[in-house]
C-alpha cells in the first residue's frame, strides 16, 4: 500500500512510502524542479536510519553525479564492450545509450543511478545501473537478468 507524506524536516520534499517484500521499505521522491525520481531503500521502517546528510548532498549535486555516471558508462563500454553485449563501442563518446535516470540510495554511502531506458542488449527490460560508493562510480551493469519485485499489497 502506498502512503504519501511530506518529510519537510528532512529536506527531501514529498515522499511516497511503499512496503516491499520482507523487511524492505522504500521511500520515493522527486528531485526539486525536475522530473527525476530518487528512492531510499532500507531494510528497516526507520527512514531516519538512512544517511540523510549524504543523500541530500547527492541530490543537491545531482547534475555532477549524472555526469560522472555517464562518463563511467562510456569508459566501461569503451574498455569492455562485450560486457554490454557489443563487439565494439558503436556510438560517439558524446552519446549515452541510457536515459530516464533514477537515484537509488541504500545503506550509508552505497547507492546507484538506475537508467530505466537503455538501448544496449544488456539493458532490456529493466535498464542499466551505475553503482557508487560515496562519490565514486564502482560498477556499470545491465539489468537484463533482473527480476521484477512485487510489493506487498496490504
Amino acid at each position: 500500500m502506498e502512503q504519501f507524506f511530506e518529510h519537510s524536516d528532512l529536506g527531501l520534499g514529498a515522499l511516497t512510502f511503499q512496503k516491499g517484500p520482507g523487511t524492505i521499505h522504500c521511500w520515493t521522491g522527486r528531485i526539486a524542479d525536475t522530473e527525476i525520481l530518487f528512492s531510499i531503500i532500507l531494510n528497516t521502517s526507520e527512514l531516519q536510519s538512512a544517511n540523510l546528510d549524504f543523500i541530500r548532498s547527492v541530490l543537491q549535486n545531482w547534475r555532477e553525479y549524472l555526469s560522472k555516471a555517464e562518463h563511467e558508462i562510456q569508459a566501461q563500454i569503451g574498455k569492455s564492450p562485450e560486457k554490454f553485449g557489443l563487439q565494439r563501442a558503436p556510438f560517439p563518446e558524446t552519446e549515452i545509450p541510457a536515459e530516464q535516470p533514477q537515484f537509488l540510495f541504500y545503506d550509508e554511502t552505497e547507492w546507484g543511478l538506475h537508467f530505466e531506458i537503455c538501448t544496449l542488449p544488456v539493458g532490456e527490460p529493466f535498464g542499466l545501473m551505475v553503482e557508487f560508493s560515496g562519490d565514486t562510480p564502482t560498477d556499470v551493469y545491465g539489468l537484463s537478468e533482473a527480476e521484477e519485485i512485487e510489493a506487498d499489497m496490504e
